[in-house]
């Protein structure tokens, strides 16, 4: 465990929400690069559309869940503990 004072509740949620964005924005990109408009809009997809869209939504829900706990465990930068300054002892 790291030293120091942990990030509050409402840093570590605004973190995850934020990390949570780029995550599926990065992800929407990917989708539209993978899958085609006729695909998305009439639902005419091919096979390799299919298992596209497949991993990219189930790329989402695993990275999600794994930013969730990353960054309620402090374990994601902008969620970690302060560092403090080491205590030298008085004598």
């Amino acid at each position: 465990m790291l030293a120091g004072s942990p990030a509050s509740g409402f840093r570590r949620v605004a973190v995850i929400l934020i990390y949570g964005f780029v995550t599926t924005c990065s992800l929407a990109l990917v989708a539209t690069m993978l899958i085609s408009e006729d695909c998305y809009d009439q639902d005419r997809c091919s096979g390799l559309e299919t298992i596209a869209s497949s991993v990219v939504g189930g790329a989402w829900l695993i990275l999600t869940g794994l930013l969730i706990v990353l960054g309620w465990t402090g374990r994601l930068p902008g969620c970690r503990p302060k560092r403090t300054a080491p205590q030298t002892p008085r004598f």
